[in-house]
């Protein structure tokens, strides 16, 4: 049986408050003063009472969101480790126990949500369960990710600024089922190792080109690929930021064209760069530098469909394009894929 609400139970507290105070002047006459007294130390101790109940209640609560609080930690603690980790058998054990604690996290919390009356308290249980949950979705696609790839060496972190693991996940499935010659990129890093990787362990005759306005990031993510030996089908180019035009009459900074040189017949183009901090609707240019470009049979992953810029991006994209058919994947920071078959 579900128990009244912190606000339920005041409020009949103070119902009685008041019924007490009417009929004190009627009760007192007949009764005594002592009759007053007594129904005014038993409303201070059904006040004291629920005080004490609601503070119970809440440690109690606290304790449980300490709990499942030092488990999540725990998990992310075992990720990290795993990165360094390098034998398939352990790293597929390790994930599977990090799923099933995660799994046990969310359905803690789940339990505590229902057992919460007070609406702000409920409100704010909510939204650590909507964070629990995204977590449990990350360690899910990163379960999928070492399933479908063998990795034979460290690998960097994914989510916050890189590529979220649904996200990736998603970007590699589309590359596994269109199978394109050609793939470009849109920024470098993590996301060009597992998509090479993958096209290599799956048998896909294609190359990968990334794009990158910073040497560093371009370097570091060549010497990533040569590391996992697949340095062969995949590579970061630097193609520093320089005014392009945006394809609606005016200019944006973008990637140096020139960069582009011999990139023609691109079956899928993965758009999560320039970042946003280079200046409003960085990303704008993708499309029109690039479609004279595109095979005839072609996918475009647009990332971080959460920001307004970039569903302002692709909604422009659609309206010029009506050809291409968008689909919108609920990954965690948002992914829509447009296809032209």
């Amino acid at each position: 049986m579900r128990m009244p609400s912190r606000a339920a139970r005041l409020a009949a507290v103070t119902v009685v408050c008041l019924v007490v105070l009417i009929l004190s002047p009627m009760l007192v006459e007949p009764f005594g003063d002592n009759l007053l007294a007594v129904l005014s130390a038993a409303v201070l101790l059904l006040l004291v009472a629920n005080t004490l109940r609601t503070e119970q209640q809440n440690r109690r609560i606290r304790s449980q969101l300490t709990s499942i609080e030092s488990a999540v930690k725990t998990d992310l603690a075992a990720l990290r480790q795993l990165r360094h980790d390098l034998r398939p058998n352990t790293m597929r054990r390790r994930l599977s126990e990090i799923h099933l604690s995660s799994y046990y996290s969310l359905a803690r919390l789940r339990r505590l949500e229902t057992s919460f009356t007070d609406s702000h308290k409920k409100g704010l249980l909510r939204e650590v369960s909507k964070v629990s949950r995204r977590d449990f979705e990350q360690v899910q696609a990163t379960i999928n990710l070492f399933a479908m790839v063998e990795v034979k060496a460290a690998v960097p972190p994914m989510r916050l600024w890189a590529v979220s693991p649904d996200a990736l996940t998603l970007l590699m499935q589309e590359m596994l089922v269109s199978r394109p010659a050609l793939v470009v990129e849109c920024g470098s890093g993590v996301s060009t190792l597992w998509m090479a990787l993958a096209a290599k362990q799956h048998g896909i005759d294609l190359r990968i080109v990334a794009l990158d306005h910073e040497a560093e990031y371009a370097d570091k993510t060549n010497r990533m690929l040569e590391q996992h030996g697949v340095s062969d089908i995949a590579s970061a180019r630097l193609a520093p930021l320089v005014d392009v035009p945006d394809g609606e009459g005016g200019a944006q900074r973008w990637y140096d064209t020139a960069a582009l040189h011999d990139l023609d017949g691109i079956g899928l183009l993965f758009v999560d760069g320039p970042p946003a901090s280079t200046g409003p609707h960085a990303r704008m240019p993708a499309l029109s530098q690039l479609w004279d470009r595109l095979a005839d049979r072609m996918s475009i992953v647009v990332d971080d469909m959460i920001r307004e810029d970039e569903q302002e991006i692709v909604a422009r994209w659609s309206e010029a394009h009506p050809e291409l058919d968008v689909e919108h994947y609920d990954t965690e920071k948002g992914t829509e894929i447009l296809r032209r078959a």
